[in-house]
């Protein structure tokens, strides 16, 4: 199975495209880096795989399921960039607005259960 499988891609940003007729193949255990010039799509690949843009065309699968899909959105996730962290907010609502971006139904239990896995539940402020 492949991790990641982009066909025929396409993004525009003002009728420019970033990307034109994409495809990618990465199999599962694979790892992959992008290296390009400055405005050669780069970003724009990785922020539509994780979701964070909508493509105008084309097809993106991860682990064979689309990749709106809530069970791979929650195997999926990238630093791109910027953190994406909403500074005037706490590690705790920043959280919560992944979990529930993620479609997570125990949104709570789960911060919980992910912070004492890395050793920081005590370290945010949970309502």
């Amino acid at each position: 199975m492949n991790a990641i499988e982009i066909r025929g891609l396409k993004k525009s940003f003002r009728g420019l495209y970033a990307l034109d007729g994409l495809n990618m193949t990465v199999p599962q255990g694979a790892i992959y880096g992008f290296i390009g010039e400055n405005g050669s799509g780069k970003s724009t690949t990785e922020k539509l795989i994780c979701g964070h843009l909508v493509p105008n065309g084309g097809t993106i699968k991860l682990f064979g399921k689309d990749y709106t899909d809530a069970g791979v959105r929650s195997r999926v996730g990238a630093l791109i960039e910027n953190t994406g962290c909403f500074p005037g907010s706490s590690v705790w609502d920043n959280l919560m607005m992944q979990a529930i971006n993620l479609g997570l139904k125990d949104r709570a239990g789960e911060l919980q259960r992910v912070l004492k896995i890395v050793r920081m539940r005590n370290k945010t402020k949970s309502p």
